[in-house]
């Protein structure tokens, strides 16, 4: 037999906070398989990969809300392919947007790499340089990237 664990037990054995599992509760994301006497929760072992699975739900761009809803809409269908077309429906969207940052992601590496690289050529300046040269700088080839060319107008 499995044993019940107590919310604190979860929370020692996940890393979350007893307040945020108390609201996953709240929602009904974590159903308790009994109570105490004194009324404390008591859940399965199983709590923990529901946990886990929030918690991937949550990386991928999911809200607790949407979450509540999304397990909401399965309760009504009675048969296992229609819940797997609804599943293939959402996680569709959801790799959509997915991808949508890592490349957007991508652009932003790239930018913070090629200022990391232009503030390179910048160190070997005079360690007195004014930073109202840096406008009038003969050092660099190319224009300064955005990151660097807001800040360097603002001098």
């Amino acid at each position: 037999m499995n044993s019940l664990l107590r919310i604190s037990q979860i929370a020692k054995k996940t890393g979350k906070t007893s307040r945020a599992l108390r609201y996953y509760a709240e929602l009904d994301l974590l159903i308790p398989k009994k109570r105490t006497d004194a009324g404390y929760r008591l859940y399965g072992e199983d709590a923990i990969l529901k946990i886990e699975w929030i918690d991937k739900l949550t990386e991928i761009g999911f809200s607790l809300p949407e979450i509540q809803e999304f397990l909401g809409s399965f309760k009504d269908l009675e048969f296992a392919p229609d819940m797997m077309a609804e599943l293939q429906i959402l996680y569709r969207e959801k790799l959509l947007e997915v991808e949508a940052s890592v490349i957007r992601l991508g652009k932003l590496a790239t930018e913070l790499k090629e200022s990391i690289s232009y503030t390179s050529i910048c160190l070997q300046c005079n360690p007195t340089t004014e930073i109202s040269h840096c406008k009038s700088c003969e050092k660099h080839e190319e224009e300064s990237p955005l990151l660097i060319s807001v800040i360097a107008q603002s001098f």
